[in-house]
Formats: C-alpha cells, structure tokens, sequence
C-alpha cells in the first residue's frame, strides 16, 4: 500500500533534518506541513557514520573568499542559537578560528587574502597572526619565516554529534515519520506527485527534498541530471595532548605548501567534551581516496594517515604524534567554482535538491531553503550561485 505525504526528504543528514523539521514550524518562508505528513527516509541508520555528516565535529567559521557565503554563514546564527536553545547547551563554542600559511594559496576552503577581503567588506572581526605569534601563542614550529593569517575570535566547533540528536527528537517531537535502512531504487512522477520505491515499499510525495549528500548523482539519475561533483572519502586522527598550550588552541587551518609546490593542507580543532579525553583531532584537507561511485568505497590503510602524523610530528610538538583513535567522512565536492549546489529539477517546482560542499557551518539555513524551494518553489535567500546548471 502506497504511503501519502505532503513532503518527503531523502537524507537524513543534518540538512535533510533542518529542512524536515522547517517545513514542520512557522516563520521560516514556506507554508507550515504537519509533522505527520512529512517523512523522512535514510538509507543508513539515522546519525550514521557513512557520508557527510559523520562524526563529532565540524569548523564554523565565517570567512569565505565569497561574500555570499559568509552571508549565508550570518544569516545561519539565529537558527544555530534557536537549536542550541533547544539543545540547553551551546552547539557551537566560541574558541576561534585561526587561518594560517601562504597568503596567496588558493584551496578547496578558499584563501588567506581573499577570505580577509570578505571580513573586511562585511564587518567580520579578524586579529592579525604573524610567524612569530604561531609559535609563541599557538604552539605550532618548524612553519616558514614567512608564514602569517589571522585569528577570527567568533569562529568555534560545531558539536555536530549533538546538532543531529537535538534534530533528530525536534522531528521526533512534531510526529514527523522516520524510515532508516531504506534505499529507494526509483524515483517517478504521477498525477503531480513523486513517488519513491524501494524494494518493500511506495512512497508518494506532494513535495520532495534531496539531501543525500555524496550519493546525490545516484538519487539524480533518474531525472537525467548529474551534480558535477567528485567523491572524496577523507580520514582524521585524535593525537595525545602533551602540553596545555594544546589544549587552548583555536580551531585552525593551515594553508601549507610541500617543497614541491603543491598543496599540503591541514586543520585541526581543540578538545572537545565528546571526543577521547586528552586528545586533539587533527585531519588532512585532502582525500585518501576519491570516487565516481561511492558505493566502491574501501577501507583506510595506515599509509593513510601516514601524512596527518607528519605534519604533527613536524609542527605541533605540543601533540604526541601517535594517533590513538581515527575517524573518517565521506562527501561529495563541487568540481566548479561553485561552493554547493541548490535548485529545482526539471520534473516539477516541487522537487528541490541541496548538495555539495563543506556545508554543516550552515545546514540549517540550507535545510531551510531547501523547505523553501520545494514547497514554494521559491526561496527568501537569492540562490543563483548555487544554481545546478543541466
């Protein structure tokens, strides 16, 4: 028997969460859905570990190269602190964001110069950092005499392991319908309506939201579109704290060249109250692996994790470079000049698809244009950047 909804998301990641839980709630932009007419299917467990919104922590910061984006950052605030409300506690801490290395070095995350350009022209708050500051403040050594960046104090650690529980019982609390372990096969039309199916079961929609993050092209292929996106499946490591100034470090990244010119890039985030007691998490913003499809994902080898406990043992002798415990994430990443990617397909103004880039710093508010875009067909953010182009 066919199941009905006014609104079905597919992927119950952060963004897919926020856009099911705006379309339950009034003052977000769109007409208001009863939580019992909403679903929301996954085909992992909810609050898995097998794509994008996998693991304890994410970096919030404000500083883009694109204005845009810092605004959509801004525009973010008042729903992350609605959730941390909600949450009783602050999804979000306020320890900073540190950017530093070569100024001119363009990357996945953008630029030093840039992204002070952006700050500059929207008011965002930033200290200077110079070469000496990172090793007399901030611990780091054995950096080029030459290296330099700012810290941006309203920067922090997103707790994302707490943001998708507080999401997941928000749904829960409205009756909003939950599938998991559910791979849909086909996606139609008829009468107006999308119908999803899996091996078991029907699924009919009035409107749909896709969020499923690095499957996205799978969920897309059967309206004819591809998102023009690579896979990466990235891995990280928490290392053993052997000195305080550790333990006060902002989150970082650090805009760093090899001897060969190319781009040899890393982050790194303060201890957290969730993560191992007494250790750092430090990660490479480069793949060990990147994929077409990502159903050939494959397990992590050591080589792996050989260069992040490198850098370590090179730059943060306040770190015993022994990587005690790993994690790992696996996203789709734009292969544009265009950070993410929103719209509508073709089939209809009720289908509305969000994917793409390094995104939880801002999921609610994408959660909620997504809501926007599949019940209106129209959003209260101007969208055009992130245009999926067929």
């Amino acid at each position: 028997m066919d199941r009905h909804y006014d609104l079905v998301v597919l992927g119950g990641g952060a963004i897919g969460l926020s856009a099911a839980l705006s379309a339950a709630e009034t003052m977000n932009g769109h007409p208001v859905i009863p939580g019992h007419r909403i679903l929301i299917i996954d085909q992992f467990e909810f609050g898995n570990d097998q794509s994008s919104s996998a693991g304890r922590t994410r970096q919030f910061r404000y500083q883009y190269s694109q204005p845009y984006m810092t605004e959509l950052v801004m525009q973010s605030v008042p729903l992350w602190k609605d959730l941390s409300d909600r949450a009783g506690f602050s999804l979000i801490s306020d320890s900073g964001s540190l950017w530093f290395g070569h100024a001119d070095l363009t990357t996945t995350e953008g630029g030093i110069g840039a992204a002070k350009k952006t700050m500059s022209q929207l008011g965002i708050p930033s200290q200077d950092v110079s070469a000496q500051d990172l090793e007399q403040r901030f611990g780091f050594s054995g950096l080029p005499d030459d290296y330099a960046g700012f810290l941006q104090p309203n920067g922090g650690t997103i707790d994302l392991e707490s943001t998708i529980d507080v999401l997941l019982r928000e749904c829960h609390k409205h009756g909003i319908h939950m599938v998991s372990n559910e791979r849909i096969d086909d996606i139609g039309e008829f009468g107006g309506h999308v119908v999803l199916t899996s091996a078991t079961q029907r699924y009919v929609g009035a409107s749909l939201v896709i969020t499923t993050g690095p499957f996205i092209n799978e969920t897309l292929a059967p309206f004819g579109h591809r998102a023009p996106v690579k896979i990466w499946d990235m891995v990280s490591c928490y290392y053993p704290i052997q000195s305080s100034k550790a333990a006060s470090l902002p989150t970082w990244f650090a805009f760093h060249q090899s001897p060969d010119g190319s781009p040899d890039l890393y982050y790194g985030f303060p201890p957290v109250d969730n993560g191992p007691p007494g250790h750092m998490r430090v990660c490479p913003d480069y793949p060990f692996a990147v994929y077409d499809d990502p159903r050939t994902r494959r397990t992590p080898s050591d080589d792996d994790f050989a260069g992040t406990t490198e850098w370590v043992r090179r730059h943060m002798p306040s770190l015993r470079p022994e990587p005690a415990y790993q994690s790992r994430c696996m996203l789709a990443l734009s292969t544009t000049e265009q950070p993410l990617f929103m719209d509508l397909i073709s089939r209809g103004p009720n289908v509305a698809v969000c994917a793409a880039g390094w995104c939880a710093k801002v999921a609610p508010e994408l959660g909620r244009l997504s809501a926007q875009l599949a019940l209106r067909g129209q959003t209260t953010t101007d969208i055009t950047p992130f245009r999926l182009e067929t």
